[in-house]
């Protein structure tokens, strides 16, 4: 185990330079907000706000469950596994993959990484269409994360977040602070200092600053 003065001076400008891997959801769909506004148009549903507000109040949401979100505002009772496998859920909402992977390529770094909680032949087909410098992966984080030290990996996922505490390598962790389900994990200094302890470097982010596909 690292002893506190260990920690104040380990070297950190190295870590996450191995890789990147960047969560699918909610930072490159929104796959919720993408079927809710989806269905509710197929459906004919009256809306009594704009697109904008409905946007920004997917984004302001303080429970990251996404089938919960797409039940709460359409009615309609539906599986992650179907909306990652829903041409209709999954199309790209935000740039900041693109970008961060376009400046990780002209930085010469190869190993970058799509990942999903939940497997989608949609999306595997998709990133080798769309990204094709990229690779697709899925399912547990941890042992993702396990096999590719010293890679950065970026998310808003709460559960994921929390997962990183069992990894057992060095890496970077950048969190997504855009969503307000996030306020629980960015403000809990006991995960935080657990996350140090275990070399996992923990940074923040925001796609929004690099803009959305219109």
């Amino acid at each position: 185990m690292m002893t506190n003065s260990q920690s104040n001076i380990l070297d950190w400008s190295y870590i996450g330079k191995d890789g990147l891997i960047i969560q699918f959801e909610d930072l490159v769909s929104f796959i919720g907000w993408n079927a809710s506004e989806y269905i509710n148009n197929a459906q004919g549903r009256p809306v009594s706000k704009t697109k904008d507000e409905r946007l920004v109040e997917y984004i302001n949401r303080t429970d990251y469950d996404i089938p919960k979100y797409v039940k709460e505002t359409t009615g309609v009772d539906i599986t992650m596994e179907q909306l990652i496998n829903s041409k209709h859920a999954t199309p790209p909402n935000v740039l900041y993959a693109f970008r961060m992977f376009k400046a990780a390529v002209d930085n010469g770094l190869k190993n970058l990484m799509i990942h999903s909680n939940v497997y989608s032949q949609l999306l595997e087909v998709y990133v080798k269409s769309a990204l094709p410098y990229a690779r697709y992966v899925h399912g547990d984080i941890v042992p993702v994360l396990k096999d590719n030290p010293n890679c950065t990996y970026t998310t808003s996922d709460p559960a994921n977040i929390r997962k990183c505490v069992d990894v057992g390598v060095p890496f970077a962790l950048t969190i997504c602070d855009d969503f307000m389900y996030v306020a629980p994990v960015v403000t809990d200094d006991k995960l935080l200092n657990q996350l140090k302890k275990q070399n996992v470097f923990v940074q923040y982010t925001s796609i929004m600053g690099s803009g959305l596909v219109r």
